[in-house]
């Protein structure tokens, strides 16, 4: 069965970071290590709940740097 998103669903901030999660093979909980916030402040993000700006910062800032590392461990290969 697949699942059919709306325009609003696929451009949500929530979205892209569950999308972005998921593309560096992260769990919730080792997300919410990294950023130092908890494994409810990264639900709250991808179910696009109400969250303190500080708590998305800290996620969006942890995924980007994830990331930033994995590009920079593929040049060197």
């Amino acid at each position: 069965m697949t699942t059919v998103l709306s325009a609003d669903r696929k451009l949500s901030l929530g979205f892209k970071a569950r999308r972005l999660r998921l593309s560096q093979l992260l769990t919730t909980q080792e997300l919410a290590i990294m950023a130092g916030v908890s494994r409810e402040d990264v639900n709250l993000l991808e179910n696009n709940l109400p969250l303190q700006l500080d708590s998305k910062r800290k996620l969006f800032r942890a995924l980007r740097a994830r990331k930033a590392g994995s590009k920079e461990h593929s040049a060197k290969l």
